[in-house]
């Protein structure tokens, strides 16, 4: 057991499952057309405001150069960041204890099997099944999930729900999911 779970357990606490999310590829078919739209969509748009900004600025010689390439830069972060919450979700780590779900990523959260009012086990077109907590993950399309595997857990402090949360590729999801389960109607 590595250190960051080891300081996330409390006193007595009880690891059932531990694991990270099985291999899959970064442009699959869940996730492949949703990134070329919405590359050709960013591209355009700093296209047309660079194009706009220089028609604006090149006739009184006030262009600057700098501003053209941070909206440039700007459009090569969004193309990129499929890949980068690719790589981040294959460093994370899951666990499920007698108290809580742990969830290791650049941060280590901890959500207790009482702040999950809302949740569903869904499978993508890629086979890739995903546990979705909160009422704002259970909604979103497939090709939304790594992005919010990628982000942060969300816990809502004054209803004390956890909001949104993604465990994503769970590697033998349904020994995961009877683990789960049977610790959730436990702490109900």
């Amino acid at each position: 057991m590595d250190e960051e779970l080891k300081s996330a357990l409390e006193e007595g606490e009880t690891v059932l499952w531990q694991g990270s999310p099985e291999d899959f590829v970064t442009l699959d078919k869940t996730n492949k057309k949703p990134y070329i739209i919405r590359v050709v969509i960013t591209a355009l748009v700093c296209i047309a405001l660079i194009v706009t900004y220089g028609a604006a600025t090149i006739p009184d010689n006030n262009f600057k150069p700098a501003l053209a390439a941070v909206i440039a830069a700007f459009g090569v972060l969004i193309a990129s960041s499929t890949f980068l919450d690719a790589r981040k979700i294959r460093k994370q780590k899951y666990c499920i204890t007698d108290k809580k779900l742990i969830w290791i990523n650049d941060s280590t959260k901890k959500i207790p099997f009482e702040t999950i009012k809302e949740y569903l086990f869904s499978t993508d077109e890629d086979d890739h099944t995903s546990l979705l907590i909160g009422a704002d993950a259970v909604k979103r399309k497939s090709s939304k999930w790594r992005s919010l595997a990628a982000s942060s857990v969300y816990m809502n402090e004054e209803t004390g729900t956890c909001d949104q949360a993604v465990f994503y590729a769970i590697p033998k999801a349904e020994r995961f999911k009877i683990i789960f389960e049977d610790q959730l109607q436990k702490k109900a």
